[in-house]
């Protein structure tokens, strides 16, 4: 059984530069496996979300000039909701399997390894069409 596997990561256009503040160094790390699934607006019964840092995680002040990071799990026959961000531009990296790759009106096909850069504004989403 194979799964469509893919990290999205997603930078904010719009960065605060300017304001100082003090980060912990460790904050950035996680391990995946501990990581919950979280409900978010690409989430379906088939595409799990675990956000790890950024929108749906708890620590979500502390990063800004990213808006959100994450991995995608796609099980077979599945898809993720198709989303729009107007102020976000997207970037999946492919880490496992092979799947769809929506991008505006067109598809095209992804494999392990693909890399995806989606303007802001570009509605997009990910299928798992395989068995």
């Amino acid at each position: 059984m194979k799964r469509l596997f893919l990290v999205a990561p997603v930078c904010a256009l719009a960065l605060n530069a300017a304001a100082p503040r003090k980060v912990d160094p460790t904050f950035l790390r996680r391990h995946l496996p501990s990581v919950a699934a979280k409900q978010m607006d690409v989430s379906t019964d088939t595409c799990l979300y675990k956000p790890v840092f950024g929108e749906g995680d708890s620590e979500t002040s502390i990063v800004r000039g990213v808006a959100r990071f994450g991995e995608i799990t796609v099980s077979p026959g599945g898809s993720c909701n198709a989303v729009t961000y107007p102020a976000e531009e997207q970037v999946y990296v492919i880490m496992e399997g092979n799947g769809t790759l929506l991008y505006g009106d067109q598809t095209a096909p992804v494999k392990k390894d693909d890399f995806m850069y989606l303007p802001a504004g570009v509605r997009h989403g990910v299928s798992n069409p395989g068995a």
